[in-house]
């Protein structure tokens, strides 16, 4: 479909994605079965999502900025919505769940949280996503053009059965080669290829015996990279166990043993930066350092994942107590992605995390004041941005400046209730730790009523806790080393 009939499809599509309004799409179904029922009565498309709001910080945010916002909901209309909550191990679900919970999670193939899939009434999936930094609308836009690759595999399945040979090959390639998935996860689209594509996968390996159009080497490919996926994954757990029994050598003996033996590039460079990662865990940073530059010079990986790896070479520079350097790096990280407003403040977030870390406090400050430029008033960057700042306002000495900017951020419109709460907590600390005790209580009162009108559930009972512990300290109430 040429760009601008996609485009205009698109439009229309996400108009009519609107219909069904906040009363449809409030509703969260937890069992896949009772989903697939209900989207074939009422032919409809699943939104499935896999998460763990219990434990998972990216699914907690997920929760709070997109899945729970009706600027998100009114526009489901078009699908049944499934949520599938796990806990941090499989031991703990409920046992009514435990048996369909793992069989969902196998049958899916889902090791992340959060996980998105995007499927037609047999869940069947077409797209995969998950929370990529995005607000409630611009999410729902998101899912409405890849539901566009559902129409597209249905379109392509369509014509496949009329047709024969080659052809019928070049139809079921067109379909599969329609499915959605996120920049950088060409390992997971293939996965939900070969899980859930496997006869489409079969008829064109038939179709195409002789390799007349290239079309039988392409999957077979995919299917000797999934096996090679999953030797990858047991790896991964002998790598764990051998870090646990006998640290970062042992593990490293492992992963150099298993790099010789690497049959695909993309298996390679896991393996690399499982090496990386476990020399940083056996505090080896001279080592780390220098084994990032080598993975530097290797033009295998693209130009996002050398941005990956000199931000390990930060880290490592700063552990390294090479504060400078450091910083140097960051700079040159946040210049490079100047067009892209989202990486750009995470580059600034980890720099100034970075020069905090190292109590370079004025340098941190001035980090933090660069990266507000780059936020939604209301956001959880924006939220991280005024918290962070404010604090080191505090570590400075100037409290009057961080009381001052706490209650700007207070004044925002687009705070919600939690994080009010959350902000007045900080205040409340800020004040305890400069002394001023009564200005402290009081603050802390105020974000006791905050609390108090905020409907606790599973989502957001932990942060709530985490709320209560601060003002415990802002009060006095416990002690607490600075």
């Amino acid at each position: 479909m040429p760009k601008s009939r996609l485009c205009r499809a698109a439009l229309i599509g996400f108009l009519l994605f609107c219909a069904g309004g906040l009363e449809a799409g409030e509703q969260w179904l937890t069992s896949l079965d009772e989903a697939r029922r209900l989207a074939a009565t009422e032919r409809k498309e699943l939104f499935i999502v896999f998460t763990g709001t219990s434990w998972c910080g990216p699914c907690v945010d997920f929760e709070k900025d997109v899945l729970s916002r009706p600027e998100f909901l009114d526009r489901t209309g078009r699908f049944v919505l499934v949520k599938l909550e796990y806990p941090k191990t499989q031991e703990e679900l409920p046992e009514a769940q435990r048996e369909p919970y793992i069989a969902w999670q196998e049958q899916y193939g889902v090791y992340a949280f959060p996980t998105v899939f995007l499927a037609d009434a047999t869940g069947r999936p077409y797209a995969m996503t998950g929370s990529i930094g995005l607000g409630p609308l611009e999410f729902a836009q998101h899912v409405e053009q890849y539901r566009l690759a559902g129409e597209a595999r249905d379109a392509a399945l369509s014509k496949a059965m009329g047709a024969q040979g080659i052809e019928k090959a070049r139809r079921l390639d067109a379909a599969l080669s329609a499915l959605a998935a996120e920049t950088g996860q060409a390992e997971r689209r293939v996965d939900m290829l070969v899980r859930f594509y496997r006869p489409e996968i079969d008829q064109i390996l038939d179709l195409d015996k002789t390799n007349a159009v290239g079309l039988r080497d392409k999957y077979l490919g995919m299917l000797g990279d999934q096996e090679e996926q999953t030797r990858l994954a047991a790896m991964e757990v002998r790598f764990k166990v051998a870090m646990k029994e006998g640290g970062a050598a042992a593990a490293l003996k492992l992963i150099d043993e298993e790099l010789g033996q690497a049959k695909t590039v993309e298996v390679r460079k896991r393996l690399q930066n499982a090496r990386r990662t476990h020399l940083e865990w056996g505090e080896r940073y001279e080592e780390a350092l220098a084994y990032s530059n080598q993975l530097l010079k290797d033009d295998l990986f693209s130009a996002e994942e050398k941005r990956g790896i000199r931000g390990r070479i930060a880290y490592d520079l700063k552990q390294l107590d090479r504060i400078d350097e450091s910083a140097a790096v960051y700079d040159g990280l946040i210049a490079e992605v100047a067009a892209d407003r989202d990486a750009e403040w995470r580059f600034l977030r980890d720099k100034a995390v970075m020069l905090t870390g190292a109590k370079r406090n004025a340098d941190a400050l001035e980090t933090w004041d660069r990266s507000r430029r780059y936020v939604e008033e209301g956001s959880d960057h924006w939220l991280d941005s005024e918290v962070f700042r404010c604090r080191l306002l505090g570590k400075l000495g100037r409290i009057d400046e961080a009381s001052s900017a706490f209650d700007a951020a207070l004044k925002s419109k687009a705070l919600k209730t939690l994080d009010r709460a959350n902000l007045l907590s900080e205040k409340a600390m800020v004040l305890g730790k400069a002394g001023r005790r009564d200005e402290a209580v009081s603050c802390a009162a105020q974000a006791e009523e905050v609390l108090g009108r905020t409907k606790t559930d599973g989502e957001s009972e932990d942060v709530s806790k985490f709320i209560k512990q601060k003002l415990s300290i802002a009060r006095g109430d416990q002690k607490k080393g600075q």
